[in-house]
């Protein structure tokens, strides 16, 4: 607040008091109110683009040695007019540089005058004002003059400031108004200036300051009102071009994300796809070869047994009796194979259930019904997992040797087999109650032959990732147990 505003007149405030205030720099205390310093601006308009930056638009005289007298300046408003109050505006320093108060006297004598009869300035003042202490800063001095009537406005300047040691002058603009509105003046006339002053004096009422038009206070108002409003807007449209920019980020990324995850679905898929096809086209070979298999070799080796039968049937040399009976022992054994590689490679058997049910099968045909104890432990908990050819081969070989010694090589006359399903460990047992054997002397023997007994169990037992513990007490008997973690 600098003044009072009412029907486009600003009225100087001359006092002020407050209830409190905060004196401490940079604070601002009571005064800074009525200070006529400290303000939003000149009320002025946008600059134009023809001032030149060098120029010097505003009234400005340097004195070179100080004035012997007052230095006044006359206005002449061509008639007599009721005057509401005078606009001083401050002068922009003529060598570029921001200097607060630039050539504004700190005290001024404002004198009106009214027209005789024959034209002449009346004796007696009209009106009579000093204003003293002016420090206007980058603000308007606003004179409030009563709505006195005057054809002649004399200006007296005091208390000149000095710029590098010599007196200054300077004004922006000077105006009258009557009731918010501005009056024209016709004329300026100088006194106690140099002679270079009185080609800037029309200067001081060209309308202009600092080459920017002098505004109505009512429209300077509003203007700034106005900026105020704009201002508001802007903030809020850049608000919005935030969340806007932010939402279309938020767009592209989320957009991106759902390519790369399209990408990654789709790579998946193909992958998927090309793997079933090569386990489908494995799954159809396989097949064909056990087919093959089965036909033609299953035939031939059977084939063979018949003959073997056939000619130890007919044979009357001892000799011929045995080889016949060798041939058909070598030809079923060739059947057991093929059988096992028939089943190795039906893919209809790659569960471990049928894995299980296979090795009893094993079990039963081995050893007589007799002598076989078979022991099933949770095994209807266990999941039905797919396993590889290689795993069924090697688990199924490792369980025929161990069926096969406690069978033929123990001298026992009961085999004990166990399947246990202890989450996460399957574990197969073939237990005997023969004449046992010593452990150290067998591995011994068969140092040269990794490919029999119990070297090639226990290679084979390393490959499909499983435990192979063997126990053998001499006169006790045997146990063998595989222990596969699933």
């Amino acid at each position: 607040m600098k003044c009072l505003v009412s029907s486009g007149d600003a009225w100087l405030a001359q006092s002020i008091q407050t209830s409190g205030a905060l004196e401490s720099r940079p604070y601002w205390s009571p005064d800074y109110l009525i200070d006529q310093r400290t303000s939003l601006g000149l009320p002025l308009q946008p600059a134009r683009s023809d001032i030149s930056s060098t120029g010097i638009p505003d009234f400005s005289s340097v004195l070179e040695v100080p004035p012997t007298q007052a230095l006044v300046i006359e206005l002449d408003l061509g008639q007599e007019l009721e005057v509401g109050r005078l606009h001083l505006f401050p002068a922009t320093p003529i060598d570029g540089v921001l200097i607060p108060n630039f050539g504004f006297a700190r005290s001024i004598e404002i004198a009106f005058f009214k027209e005789k009869g024959d034209g002449t300035a009346a004796i007696r003042r009209s009106w009579f004002k000093r204003i003293g202490k002016l420090e206007p800063g980058n603000n308007v001095i606003r004179v409030p003059t009563l709505g006195k009537y005057a054809r002649w406005i004399r200006i007296t300047l005091h208390e000149l400031p000095l710029h590098d040691g010599q007196p200054v002058v300077g004004f922006g603009e000077i105006h009258a108004f009557n009731q918010g509105v501005p009056l024209v003046f016709e004329s300026v006339t100088l006194s106690g200036f140099p002679t270079s002053a009185d080609e800037m004096k029309d200067r001081l009422i060209d309308l202009e300051v600092d080459g920017r038009r002098v505004m109505l206070f009512h429209d300077w108002l509003q203007g700034l009102e106005r900026r105020q409003q704009l201002s508001r807007e802007l903030a809020a449209v850049n608000k919005q071009l935030t969340e806007i920019t932010t939402r279309w980020q938020g767009f592209w990324r989320g957009l991106i994300a759902a390519l790369i995850c399209i990408l990654i679905l789709c790579a998946v898929s193909v992958t998927s796809y090309t793997l079933w096809q090569r386990k489908r086209k494995e799954a159809a070979l396989r097949e064909r070869i056990a087919m093959d298999l089965h036909d033609d070799i299953g035939s031939r080796v059977s084939a063979m047994a018949l003959g073997a039968t056939y000619i130890q049937r007919l044979a009357n040399e001892t000799a011929v009796i045995e080889q016949g009976g060798k041939l058909r022992r070598l030809a079923e054994q060739m059947q057991s194979a093929l059988s096992d590689v028939l089943w190795f490679t039906d893919s209809e058997t790659d569960t471990l259930h049928q894995l299980l049910s296979r090795l009893e099968s094993i079990a039963e045909q081995v050893v007589s019904t007799e002598q076989l104890e078979l022991l099933v432990t949770d095994i209807d908990k266990m999941p039905d997992s797919k396993v590889s050819v290689m795993f069924k081969r090697d688990t199924m070989l490792i369980f025929r040797e161990m069926v096969n010694n406690a069978a033929k090589h123990s001298g026992g006359d009961l085999v004990q087999v166990k399947f246990v399903w202890k989450k996460p460990y399957l574990t197969i047992s073939v237990r005997d109650n023969g004449a046992g054997f010593d452990i150290a002397e067998v591995k011994s023997k068969q140092v040269d032959r990794p490919q029999l007994g119990i070297s090639s169990m226990a290679r084979r037992a390393d490959r499909i990732g499983a435990r192979l513990v063997i126990e053998s007490t001499l006169g006790q008997g045997s146990e063998i147990m595989l222990r596969i973690q699933l």
